[in-house]
């Protein structure tokens, strides 16, 4: 299998040579530099190949199978973690054509990067979407659509049961993945969707909101991964309400409480609405514009904070459930992203909000600094402007069982 190179960040390479390796090379000829990678202990060796980028790692797994069940094996999988979480603090940010992965933006390195594809589980159908994310799980939803010349080509003996929607989790560094049980309804439209993970147990939860065909009520199920099983509750939206769609608005949870976009019709504006993940409640607005307005809900180091038209941000005070104006985007920020920020996606990652402008691969990504309270512009070519950003933040990791 010849040699592995394993890189540092700003460090020197080495070369390990694979323990399956049986090629004769000029470079590897020494006895010593043959039993180097053999001779380290093997919690150096688990450090060394933590330090790969994701798509060198996964390309150690082929060298042998004693890599692949090395990368692989829980106490790996710990120093992984450990080494990402103060490498890489930052989550990454997806972009995503249908069902698959295309690239994501590391914000600490101001890059895209390819990532490994999920069309291992599915993904990369045009019917299939990456709907939610946490943790380092995706959640991935395949809509069954037929053509209605192939259908109506088929006699009634050979019709069957239209199949059910399919939800996926899959993780895409360890290529595990599981379809989920069949909700208890049938979703016609799903507004809200939403993934929840406790980083100490491991344990997630998904939650889904929408309605069916012709009822007008808002249903919603709450899938449980230790009991891989869904809830089903009925879901009443205050009057005159309508949830946003979650492929275009994003939500977040603080304290077992939902917040997410909804409209006011019958004030014909935008506002937040809370959901009680527990109960299966929704709540009146717990904020309100007085019209028309870009809304996104992000959650940044346990709070909830609403962007306004991408420039005006705000942080739920939960004691009162009011909203405490924290920044707005300065004009010299705003002048250097020609003028104007609308439309964008807001992503939070640990400590930041990043506002990524759409339909322009050369606008700035903007950035606020919840923890510094500053604002700053990353200047970065953004080669995939013309798909959509996810509404989450992405952060790998190799211990998280699906």
């Amino acid at each position: 299998m010849g040699t592995t190179t394993v890189a540092f960040r700003g460090k020197a390479q080495c070369r390990a040579t694979s323990p399956s390796s049986t090629e004769n090379s000029s470079e590897c000829s020494s006895p010593q530099q043959e039993t180097l990678w053999e001779d380290l202990p093997d919690t150096l060796q688990d450090c060394v190949l933590a330090r790969l980028p994701l798509r060198d790692l996964f390309r150690c797994r082929v060298v042998c199978k004693r890599w692949d069940a090395k990368i692989l094996c829980p106490k790996f999988q710990k120093t992984f973690d450990e080494v990402l979480s103060r490498v890489s603090p930052c989550p990454l940010v997806l972009s995503y054509s249908g069902g698959d992965i295309v690239a994501a933006f590391e914000p600490e390195l101001n890059c895209w990067k390819r990532l490994p594809s999920v069309a291992f589980c599915g993904g990369g159908s045009k019917y299939t979407r990456i709907r939610a994310g946490a943790g380092g799980l995706l959640c991935l939803i395949k809509r069954h659509i037929y053509d209605d010349a192939s259908s109506s080509d088929s006699s009634d003996e050979d019709e069957e049961e239209e199949e059910e929607d399919s939800i996926v989790v899959c993780n895409p560094l360890t290529k595990s993945w599981k379809v989920l049980p069949p909700t208890k309804n049938k979703f016609d439209e799903i507004h809200v969707a939403h993934m929840v993970l406790d980083e100490h147990t491991k344990v997630y939860q998904i939650i889904l909101a929408g309605v069916q065909h012709g009822v007008s009520d808002t249903i919603s199920e709450i899938y449980d991964s230790v009991s891989n099983s869904w809830r089903s509750e009925d879901s009443r939206l205050p009057p005159n309400t309508e949830l946003a769609t979650c492929q275009r608005y994003s939500s977040a949870v603080c304290d077992g409480i939902l917040y997410c976009v909804a409209w006011d019709l019958g004030n014909k504006g935008a506002g937040v609405i809370s959901y009680n993940i527990k109960s299966g409640v929704f709540n009146d607005f717990v904020y309100r514009t007085p019209g028309p307005q870009c809304l996104q809900v992000v959650d940044c180091d346990e709070k909830v904070f609403i962007v306004v038209n991408s420039n005006l941000i705000l942080e739920l005070q939960p004691a009162t459930q009011t909203w405490q104006t924290v920044a707005k985007m300065p004009q010299q920020v705003l002048a250097g992203c020609s003028g104007e920020m609308f439309p964008c996606k807001c992503v939070a990652t640990r400590d930041s909000i990043l506002h990524f402008p759409g339909n322009n691969p050369c606008r700035e990504i903007v950035v606020y600094s919840i923890k510094r309270g500053v604002w700053s512009s990353l200047h970065n070519y953004h080669p995939y402007y013309t798909l959509p950003i996810a509404s989450f933040p992405f952060k790998p990791t190799l211990g998280v069982p699906v």
